[in-house]
């Protein structure tokens, strides 16, 4: 069985290879995306928690407001 080799040829929308300047600048931007969704992580997280604390609150009210039905209903 023969195998044909196939030659690669360089496509005809081949970008040439960026400048370093234009590497730092894309390194620059994605630092900045990474800092932006970092910090939005954090206030998501910080909303979460609260939330996450009222939830709480309301779930041993709400058990405090049973336990009292409970010893009227006992009485």
């Amino acid at each position: 069985m023969a195998k044909t080799k196939e030659l690669s040829s360089p496509s005809p929308e081949r970008r040439p290879a960026p400048t370093l300047e234009e590497l730092r600048g894309q390194l620059r931007e994605l630092r900045a995306s990474v800092e932006l969704l970092k910090s939005q992580h954090r206030q998501e997280m910080k909303q979460l928690a609260s939330d996450l604390e009222e939830e709480k609150r309301i779930r041993l009210t709400l058990q405090m407001e049973v336990e009292q039905i409970k010893k009227c209903l006992s009485k």
